[in-house]
């Protein structure tokens, strides 16, 4: 089981490594889950500089989010992300139907997390329902009873919609000169749009895909082979640059790297403060780097269409 945890593990992305200097602060009247429902309520109010993209970039924005408004956005993040949790409470959930063993992997995942913490390395945000199905149904259960915030139920897709907010989710940073730079919102929106990229299944899981699977003995041996499956839109390990040797790049077109840099693309049309503009440009550079194929022959269409839906376990 330990082997594919690290499906769950190495989902955890966008993190942010803070220097001494240069440490993120969050608003103590604000807690993380708060601030990271906030920006998705708002993320309508952050988008409005479409007409100030090329015509391919409008083209790509419309037909990824179905529609080219705020409300297209935060439909996008509806259909994927329903509930926002903590890694505490991710180490509380309660699976019914699994003997313990999907709750194992839950504090598995927290651990790393906590592991990482400890390394100063801060998770902004993680999709962990779609490792946590991903490992139940390698692990024999396709479908998963739970209760969380008093409802309940069903781990039966990466629809599920967990998303464990960590404290790297920032509202502001403090510079080294002494002054502190508020983060738009639409620089944590993007990392929202990342991750629910990850909810995505087109393809559904058989069991062949399930057994293919348990042939890899570790992450990489898995990520090498990604041309083999797009459930979950996992990351590929990076060949150069800064990441290099990380999982941290996108092997196929339509990913979660190319999702949060169409956004962070339209963020920074949409601001009028210049510290802003310059922030949501270079994080959507920052993501399109990331992507393994030819991105401009993706924005031209000729890569196909992006494929949206999304599907459980097929027989």
């Amino acid at each position: 089981m330990k082997n594919i945890y690290l499906l769950g593990v190495l989902l955890s992305l966008l993190t942010l490594s803070c220097s001494r200097d240069e440490a993120p602060t969050v608003d103590p009247d604000l807690p993380l889950k708060a601030l990271a429902k906030s920006d998705r309520d708002s993320i309508p109010n952050s988008v409005t500089g479409y007409d100030d993209l090329n015509s391919n970039m409008q083209l790509s924005i419309t037909a990824f989010f179905e529609g080219n408004n705020g409300e297209s956005f935060q439909k996008f993040l509806d259909d994927r992300i329903h509930f926002f949790i903590t890694s505490e409470e991710l180490v509380s959930l309660e699976f019914d139907s699994l003997g313990g063993q999907a709750g194992e992997i839950a504090v598995s995942n927290a651990n790393e997390i906590k592991e990482m913490k400890d390394k100063n390395i801060k998770i902004a945000a993680s999709n962990v329902g779609t490792p946590l199905w991903i490992n139940a149904s390698t692990n024999g259960r396709k479908a998963i009873p739970f209760s969380f915030q008093n409802h309940n139920l069903v781990l039966d897709s990466g629809r599920v919609g967990l998303m464990l907010i960590g404290d790297g989710y920032n509202l502001s940073i403090h510079r080294s000169d002494g002054s502190t730079y508020v983060f738009p919102a639409a620089f944590r929106q993007s990392i929202l749009i990342h991750e629910a990229r990850h909810s995505d299944c087109p393809t559904g899981l058989n069991q062949k895909d399930l057994d293919f699977i348990k042939t890899k003995k570790t992450y990489r041996a898995l990520s090498e082979s990604f041309e083999k499956m797009t459930c979950g839109n996992l990351h590929s390990y990076c060949t150069s640059g800064p990441y290099k040797d990380l999982p941290a790049c996108d092997h196929m077109p339509w990913g979660a790297y190319t999702a949060a840099a169409m956004f962070a693309n339209l963020g920074s049309k949409s601001t009028t403060q210049p510290d802003d503009r310059r922030v949501m440009e270079m994080i959507a550079a920052d993501q399109l780097n990331r992507v393994l194929i030819e991105t401009n022959d993706m924005f031209a269409g000729k890569l196909g269409p992006p494929d949206l839906t999304s599907r459980g376990f097929v027989n």
